[in-house]
């Protein structure tokens, strides 16, 4: 019980200051680069968190999550250029129809399971982004530019800002806001039925958990989650079009960001966030001018070793290296008994 209680103390520890560290970087670093990857790790985690809701809690893969985020972007970004209604309520806005249609998509999506839930998630998202595609008034292919708001106090009206500090506090409290709702879903009744169904659904069936509702409850959690990310990235890019807020290549990366990390784990999507984008940052600031993709086989290949030699993701990585120190400390006295009686 007490090493359970160090590992908690010692985990909160770190998790205070990363938050301190975050906190201070927008103030202590001048570089642009670092800080819109620090803001692009911030996005990730919250997308990865909302998608370990669903995939990591209840096992139904999905890979469709970029139809949330691409909903959220355009929910926000309409209603600020045709009503001019800031992107601060319409990020509640994004939140509640991002739920909506999660909670009408589940009335047959959930008819569905294994592989063929993800194949189904994936088709989800490819007819969206078709239609997003053909759309004139949500400017189809084209896409929308956001207007810059010229009068005062910009970020707290248009949430548009030439500093990078208030996106990257604004992200950090969405996240700090979906870690706490994740948590405490998982603690609750919901989270102890989501694990039942993610471990054995006919088991829990049959002790009468409703499976449909309960994965309900968690898709809708988990596209909130995403849509919300969407509107934050979209009102720091000043544009957006369905292939940078749609494209499947998008629930791709939400899904790996939470796979790296851990999957099931309330920290796996942060830290698999932390490497996966610095990664791919570091490698198209790098490589991706030579014109033969180095950057994108640099990723895929990071990717594919951690998939064929850590399956259970870098959290997995790093209790496996704890397990096998304790295990040494463990050997160590009875070695010395055992020397000792020789």
């Amino acid at each position: 019980m007490s090493s359970i209680k160090q590992h908690i103390s010692v985990l909160r520890i770190v998790v205070a200051l990363v938050f301190i560290t975050v906190l201070l970087m927008p103030q202590l670093v001048s570089n642009r680069f670092i800080l819109h990857t620090l803001f692009m790790i911030l996005i990730w985690s919250i997308c990865g968190v909302g998608w370990n809701v669903l995939s990591g809690s209840t096992g139904q893969m999905s890979l469709g999550h970029s139809l949330y985020f691409g909903v959220g972007a355009y929910v926000s970004t309409m209603l600020f250029m045709e009503l001019r209604i800031t992107p601060w309520v319409g990020i509640f806005a994004a939140a509640i129809v991002a739920g909506v249609l999660a909670f009408i998509f589940s009335r047959f999506m959930f008819k569905l399971s294994g592989f063929y839930f993800a194949i189904g998630t994936i088709a989800l998202s490819e007819i969206t982004f078709t239609l997003f595609m053909a759309w004139r008034y949500v400017g189809s292919a084209r896409g929308l530019l956001i207007p810059i708001y010229r009068g005062d106090f910009k970020f707290l009206v248009a949430m548009q800002s030439n500093n990078a500090a208030p996106y990257i506090y604004t992200a950090l409290g969405v996240l700090v806001i979906c870690l706490i709702g994740s948590n405490y879903l998982s603690r609750s009744r919901a989270g102890y039925y989501f694990r039942a169904i993610r471990d054995e659904a006919e088991a829990a069936e049959s002790f009468g958990i409703d499976l449909r509702k309960y994965k309900t409850i968690a898709y809708m959690y988990s596209a909130v989650f995403c849509a919300m990310a969407g509107v934050l990235y979209a009102h720091y890019a000043y544009y957006i079009d369905p292939d940078s807020v749609m494209h499947n290549r998008i629930a791709v990366q939400i899904a790996i960001v939470a796979i790296l990390g851990g999957i099931g784990n309330l920290w796996g999507p942060i830290i698999g966030a932390t490497v996966l984008v610095a990664v791919s940052e570091f490698a198209r600031l790098n490589l991706g001018g030579t014109g033969q993709a180095v950057d994108l086989l640099i990723y895929a290949m990071f990717i594919i070793i951690f998939a064929v030699f850590q399956p259970h993701g870098i959290i997995g990585m790093i209790n496996s290296i704890i397990q096998k120190f304790k295990s040494i400390k463990k050997a160590e006295p009875a070695k010395a008994v055992q020397e000792g009686e020789d």
